[in-house]
């Protein structure tokens, strides 16, 4: 699915309290499309309701 970013995901993007616009807005999309996790590097991603992992901990989980 694909989760285009219009004003009112900017909006809400700029609305939390996190430096990293792009992070927000992903965060956003994610949060709009009900995804259930978000996998990632960046130790430093916005944390709310969605859980955040990184690849290794996906991997390790899907390996069970």
């Amino acid at each position: 699915q694909v989760v285009g970013a219009n004003n009112d995901i900017f909006d809400n993007a700029f609305k939390i309290d996190n430096d990293d616009l792009e992070d927000n807005v992903q965060y956003i999309c994610a949060l709009k499309a009900k995804c259930n996790i978000i996998v990632t590097n960046d130790n430093g991603f916005v944390k709310g309701e969605i859980e955040v992992l990184n690849p290794q901990k996906v991997m390790k989980l899907m390996s069970k």
